[in-house]
């Protein structure tokens, strides 16, 4: 090739060169007219693994993190932060081993790793923690894993996050201790059951049981458990695999100096490790038993009233029980009288010493005993106190032991004086057609020298009746039964009245109606009732009408009272004299209430009140057949009733009515008496007696007339009424 050419090869050289270079230029000045893009020349991505799914307390567990650019730039600063569980401890790390790495921190639970200019690629260090004692079985221990950065630009990225986590698996330990016997006597051998469990999920290695006995026990032995694995009552369990357990006993003895009715209480207490030893904490437990006390004696106290007067003697009735199988020992029975009592007598004869009363056995046989033991009510004791009587048992049983001592106590009120009660019912007519209306009365008069804080009536009326129109307001009505319940019911007369209608009775029927009373004293404590009372009607074709004189329902009736004061009396007609006897008086207000009740006899308690009920229903008879409407309140309402030999006469004054049950003859020389011990009465109570409203003590002074006409002191005024 000549020079020319190749002169011409170069420049064309030349000038291909300058073209691509304006090429490169021209590129390049496009490209960097093109913005850098914000986001996307470095994407990283946060992982977090554990190296092993569960451990227990004392393993190390290694979590891996890793942080992944996935490109196509570098992360100008990368930051990433780690929450570590807790019950964990810090063991090491391997972030060191990256070049990019620039600084760590940590505050609390929580670790830091700052890079910088980190490069795409994966990037990955090791977290190494230990497990600490303290979180239970089944425990998930988490790790959380944070990262955020920037782009090669220094523009902040979206953060990336990742979790991992183990989970604990222990051993859990309980223990249970039962004792075989409670109580126990001092001396007696017994056993504890104890029973070591593992609910947890591995086995225990190692369970060490220390038993702390108390004072009051020795050990014995134990038994259940190899005894190489105890020093005492100090055992060891090995190996018990998760859901199983084992079950050993503690033998031991009572001390025989223990004291009864105390507490002996026995702590155990357990440490355990896991399956490879690592100790995790300790549990515990008691028992508990009682020194038996010794309850082999009662006692109780019965009075045999509920109130005495002053200056009356009461009796107690004093039980004492050995309810053992076995004759007790030396036994002592103490009573304390209370300041108002003073000892009179004992069976058998006690120890009195001030005002203690006391008997000693030595020895007391299996089954009930009882003593008796009489006291007499000071003349000083404030009426309506209550005075309280207690009494003591000790004892030793038959091994000498001594037993726990026993108490009871009664108490009695002491009465000035106490309510009382006549009571009586009538029926009028006596004779009643069915479809008729009979009225009945219930008396119940307080005759006594107290008020009673409560009185209930209950009357049962016959089949085929119907009550109506009662005085008072029935307080209950159960079937048939018909209750009234009266408070404080004050000394004086009281009655109830109501209307039966026959609406359901057979002619020729005997319709019997009964009425019972019960009523407390005045402090509300029960008296004793007087019994039940009753009243008769008889069921009778209708006679279509009345005829002049006396009916025969009147007759029937009087007939049927007259029959029963004669039955009540008829027992006096053998032995009464042909003399003239008042046998008994009924001294009555003129409105009919009983003040008060006189007798020769020697029990005037038998049947007063029968005989002031039946003279009650009389004065009601002849008010209703013969008087009207004021019978009562009109003088010579009834001079004379006749019963063979016997007579009753009453005789009114101004403001009372003597009623005389009489023997023997003449009789109308005894009327003279009567009036005259009215006059008497009446003149030296008149003021008393015009006003009088139940109130005894303002009428204590009728007694001495009424004697007085009883034993024949006013004979002087036969001839004279």
């Amino acid at each position: 090739m000549t020079r020319r050419a190749r002169t011409a090869e170069a420049l064309r050289g030349r000038r291909r060169l300058l073209a691509t270079l304006c090429l490169v230029f021209a590129l390049a000045a496009v490209l960097a007219a093109v913005p850098r893009p914000a986001a996307g020349t470095a994407t990283l991505g946060a992982w977090a693994v554990s190296g092993t799914p569960t451990a227990d307390p004392g393993d190390v567990v290694t979590f891996t993190i890793s942080i992944n650019n996935v490109g196509p730039s570098f992360a100008a600063n990368v930051w990433a932060n780690a929450t570590v569980p807790p019950f964990t401890t810090y063991v090491s790390e391997t972030v060191g081993g990256i070049t990019w790495f620039s600084g760590e921190w940590f505050s609390g639970n929580r670790r830091g790793w700052n890079f910088t200019n980190l490069p795409a690629a994966n990037h990955t260090f090791d977290l190494t923690l230990r497990v600490l004692v303290g979180p239970a079985d089944q425990t998930v221990l988490p790790l959380s894993f944070f990262v955020n950065y920037t782009d090669d630009a220094g523009l902040p990225r979206p953060e990336s996050a990742a979790s991992a986590s183990v989970k604990v698996v222990i051993p859990t330990i309980l223990i249970t201790k039962t004792p075989t016997v409670d109580p126990v006597d001092p001396g007696q051998s017994l056993s504890y059951s104890v029973v070591v469990s593992n609910w947890g999920n591995t086995t225990s290695n190692t369970i060490w049981l220390n038993d702390t006995l108390p004072p009051q026990v020795t050990f014995v032995s134990v038994s259940g458990i190899q005894p190489s694995r105890c020093t005492g009552p100090n055992c060891r369990v090995l190996n018990l695999p998760a859901r199983s357990q084992q079950t050993y006993s503690i033998n031991v003895r009572v001390a025989s100096s223990a004291v009864r009715g105390t507490g002996v209480t026995n702590n155990l207490f357990a440490n355990y490790t896991d399956n490879d030893d690592t100790v995790l904490g300790s549990v515990s437990t008691s028992a508990s038993v009682t020194v038996r006390v010794l309850t082999d004696l009662t006692i109780g106290k019965v009075p045999d009233a509920p109130f005495a007067f002053r200056g009356q003697t009461i009796t107690f009735t004093i039980w004492y029980n050995d309810t053992s199988a076995s004759a007790l020992g030396a036994t002592w029975i103490n009573d304390t009288l209370p300041l108002e009592m003073t000892h009179d007598r004992s069976t058998p004869t006690g120890t009195v010493a001030g005002n203690t009363v006391r008997w000693q056995f030595p020895n007391v046989a299996t089954g009930p005993h009882s003593l008796l033991l009489v006291v007499r009510i000071s003349a000083s004791a404030t009426n309506g106190s209550q005075l309280t009587n207690v009494v003591t048992g000790n004892y030793v049983d038959g091994a000498g032991q001594p037993g726990q001592q026993v108490q009871a106590g009664a108490s009695i009120v002491v009465a000035a004086s106490l309510p009382a009660f006549e009571f009586a019912k009538t029926a009028a007519p006596g004779t009643a057609a069915p479809g008729a209306t009979v009225r009945f009365t219930v008396y119940y008069n307080n005759t006594g020298t107290n008020t009673s804080a409560a009185v209930v009536i209950d009357d049962t009326i016959p089949q085929g009746t119907v009550l109506t129109n009662p005085s008072e307001t029935v307080s209950g009505v159960v079937g048939r039964r018909y209750t009234w319940r009266f408070t404080n019911v004050v000394t004086g007369g009281h009655s109830i009245t109501y209307d039966l209608v026959l609406q359901n009775v057979a002619v020729n029927t005997t319709l019997v109606n009964f009425a019972f009373l019960n009523f407390t004293d005045p402090f509300g404590s029960p008296l004793s009732p007087p019994g039940s009372r009753s009243a008769v009607v008889h069921v009778a074709a209708s006679n279509g009408g009345g005829s002049g004189g006396i009916s025969p329902l009147t007759l029937v009736v009087g007939t049927l009272i007259a029959l029963a004061v004669a039955g009540l009396l008829g027992y006096r007609v053998v032995a009464a004299k042909r003399q003239t006897v008042i046998d008994e008086v009924f001294l009555l207000h003129r409105d009919g209430l009983l003040i008060k009740h006189y007798t020769r006899r020697m029990r005037p308690d038998v049947d007063s009140d029968i005989l002031s009920g039946m003279l009650i229903a009389v004065q009601n008879f002849v008010n209703e057949s013969f008087i009207g409407a004021e019978g009562l309140q009109r003088e010579g309402v009834l001079d004379e009733l006749r019963f063979g030999e016997f007579k009753i006469v009453l005789e009114r004054g101004q403001w009372v009515i003597v009623a005389a049950v009489l023997s023997g003859d003449p009789t109308n020389r005894v009327k003279d008496e009567v009036k005259a011990a009215i006059r008497a009465l009446e003149t030296a109570l008149g003021p008393e007696l015009e006003g009088w409203r139940g109130d005894m003590r303002s009428v204590e002074g009728a007694d001495r007339y009424v004697q007085d006409l009883i034993t024949g002191k006013y004979r002087h005024a036969w001839g004279k009424g």
